[in-house]
């Protein structure tokens, strides 16, 4: 599914850049540096995905630290995003 995800991101950032598609919506500049950037990485995250000898070797990461640091970060992001999520809903309400 993931190689799917590359010429669908491309054809999506030549849409939003054309006015005659979007209109009064086009990407702006700093908008259209991140999709494309976002683009290159999604394509860079398929390559390696795809890479031979990938599935032999099974795990990305093979050093305990590497492995602890993965832990801390993905843990850091499920906090900030529990943090965030309970900031909007304090924030917004529905009426």
């Amino acid at each position: 599914m993931a190689s799917v995800a590359v010429p669908l991101m491309v054809v999506m950032m030549i849409m939003t850049m054309q006015p005659k598609i979007m209109g009064q919506f086009t990407l702006p500049r700093p908008l259209w540096i991140v999709g494309w950037l976002s683009t290159a990485a999604m394509a860079v995250a398929v390559v390696t995905i795809w890479r031979p000898g990938a599935a032999e070797r099974g795990r990305r990461c093979y050093y305990p630290a590497c492995t602890r640091a993965w832990a801390w970060i993905t843990w850091r992001l499920r906090h900030w995003i529990a943090i965030s999520a309970k900031r909007l809903s304090s924030a917004v309400k529905i009426r």
